[in-house]
């Protein structure tokens, strides 16, 4: 790989990641929004001052695959969007590209009482924003 392609794509991990901690600075009740790849290997994430470390589990991003599949043995469908209560936590997890190769997972962490549907939108909304590298990805694998 050239240098330039290395220095472009540092470039655009970092606008990323300027994006997303940007939303989790402007959304009320969020506190983390992070961006892995269907394995759980984390791309960029953000996180607010107020969320404890204890919360931020490695595994988290891994787990989307796992339920998801699971979710769909129960007859009930594919989904490409699970939300879950943890503690006083809700996390929001969506995938880029259903489960196509280049599937790139977004995980939002806000507040139990936050608005679900507006986080839910907000994901939605950011699983459009990184189709490109999604897809990119897709190409690769």
């Amino acid at each position: 790989m050239s240098d330039i392609t290395t220095d472009l794509q540092a470039q655009r991990k970092e606008e990323l990641g300027r994006h997303f901690q940007e939303l989790v600075s402007t959304s009320d009740g969020l506190h983390a929004a992070m961006l892995s790849d269907r394995e759980g290997v984390q791309l960029t994430m953000a996180q607010g001052p107020d969320l404890p470390q204890d919360i931020i589990d490695p595994t988290l991003n891994a787990t989307f695959s796992s339920t998801s599949g699971h979710a769909s043995k129960l007859g009930i469908g594919k989904n490409h969007t699970i939300t879950t209560l943890y503690g006083m936590y809700q996390v929001i997890q969506t995938a880029s590209r259903g489960d196509s190769p280049g599937q790139l997972v977004i995980t939002l962490i806000a507040e139990a009482s936050a608005n679900t549907g507006m986080l839910i939108d907000l994901a939605e909304r950011l699983a459009e924003a990184i189709r490109p590298f999604s897809e990119a990805l897709g190409e690769v694998e």
